[in-house]
């Protein structure tokens, strides 16, 4: 179980990490919204998919099946939306990953030592 510190870490570094791509690659835009943090829940959770599949059992395909259509509808929002900041989504998506990976596997630690 992920502690609400770390949570409110991943979001904060989520959204930051995703505003600074996006001004290195459009720097005389604005963009609004909280997309880029949402797209680093969307990598964390992927990887906490990877880290709990074999706890899933039966449940495993329907989450793999969420997870692609989350995917698939990005992708179509992408191609069809002009005003769609995608460099801003994807350094959402790049900076879940890696801050999921550092938080879960530390709690999933302390859990099995406690």
């Amino acid at each position: 179980m992920i502690s609400w510190e770390r949570f409110v870490i991943l979001l904060a570094v989520g959204s930051y990490e995703g505003n600074v791509l996006s001004a290195i690659f459009k720097p005389y835009t604005i963009g609004v919204g909280a997309s880029c943090t949402i797209f680093a829940l969307i990598g964390a959770l992927c990887v906490w998919y990877w880290l709990n599949y074999h706890r899933m059992g039966q449940n495993r395909n329907i989450f793999l099946v969420f997870l692609l259509l989350i995917g698939i509808f990005s992708v179509m929002n992408i191609i069809t939306a002009t005003n769609i900041d995608v460099f801003g989504h994807l350094g959402g998506l790049l900076t879940g990953p890696p801050l999921a990976v550092l938080f879960l596997r530390s709690s999933n630690f302390e859990d099995a030592v406690k």
